[in-house]
């Protein structure tokens, strides 16, 4: 029988899960991948977490159980200490490892490689290829594979549309089960969304360090703070900005507030913060987005009258 990789859609994998598969594809090592987040799914997590755990890593839990459920010979899981140099993941995030070890007492085997920036990444490379019994030339050539930008087509914009940007962590802003479908009701009224990924984060870790004595610790603390003032300092400005943040997150609790100071002392553009958890509902959080589109579209008619 020929042995499996499993990737949980969880965490990193919005921003890295392309990169990881094609990887492990190279290393002739077939993916598979847990299904996209549902309510099942967090339902399932939250019992198998611990119970102060916050929303994105009751997730993580439902994603492994369901790859255990699925038979995989390994689960991918990198310890992702810092991915940028200089600021660091939350403790949870560089935890998930043993917190999966300790909630499945049962399961594959782990692919936990430590990832620190700053650090050669093949360094991590070696550590997998070593435990999937191949090569390092191989791994080398996987490595540099899995590295190549396909691209794709440039998305076209309406001028004219309404902008929003999202504030988060990448695992809420484009896990569609989490955030209740955040950005696709957005969409469907036209809005034209704007996210993080449209700029380079070291650009974004430059804006943030520039404005602040002290680096702040944290990679997407830092790149949220960055973004936040390259909208503000360009046009067309957004109408409005949406932070989604999770229940309980220390992190986002400073973020938000250095982002709620920052929104108010460089322009007045109206401001929601959706915090999400297993226990929210989707009724209220249609409502509330809702209201604040019907909100930005009076303003813009009052600007324009003026």
């Amino acid at each position: 029988m020929q042995k499996t990789v499993g990737i949980p859609r969880a965490l990193y994998y919005f921003q890295y899960g392309p990169a990881w598969q094609r990887f492990f594809q190279e290393l002739d090592y077939p993916v598979v991948l847990s299904s996209p987040t549902d309510g099942k799914l967090i339902e399932k997590g939250a019992m198998l977490s611990v119970e102060e755990a916050c929303l994105p890593i009751k997730i993580l839990h439902g994603h492994v159980a369901q790859l255990c459920e699925k038979g995989v010979t390994y689960i991918f899981l990198p310890r992702l200490i810092s991915l940028l140099k200089g600021s660091f993941t939350c403790p949870k995030i560089a935890g998930a490892p043993e917190m999966i070890q300790s909630a499945f007492t049962q399961r594959p085997i782990l692919l936990s490689p430590s990832i620190r920036a700053g650090e050669n990444p093949l360094t991590a490379c070696y550590e997998l290829g070593r435990e999937l019994d191949r090569s390092a030339s191989r791994v080398r050539k996987a490595w540099t594979v899995a590295c190549e930008n396909s691209g794709g087509p440039v998305e076209k914009r309406d001028p004219e549309a309404l902008r929003v940007a999202l504030l988060g962590h990448p695992y809420l802003l484009y896990d569609s089960g989490a955030n209740m479908r955040l950005r696709e009701k957005l969409e469907d009224q036209k809005i034209l969304v704007c996210t993080p990924d449209e700029y380079d984060p070291e650009d974004l870790r430059e804006r943030a360090a520039d404005m602040t004595e002290k680096r702040i610790f944290w990679s997407t603390g830092e790149e949220t703070v960055g973004y936040i003032l390259a909208l503000l300092d360009n046009e067309p400005k957004p109408d409005g900005f949406i932070f989604v943040t999770s229940f309980g997150c220390g992190v986002d609790s400073f973020i938000l507030n250095v982002g709620q100071r920052l929104i108010q002392k460089k322009s007045q553009i109206p401001y929601l913060e959706l915090s999400l958890d297993e226990h929210a509902g989707e009724a209220g959080f249609d409502t509330r987005i809702e209201a604040f589109i019907d909100m930005l579209e009076r303003r813009r008619e009052r600007g324009k009258s003026a």
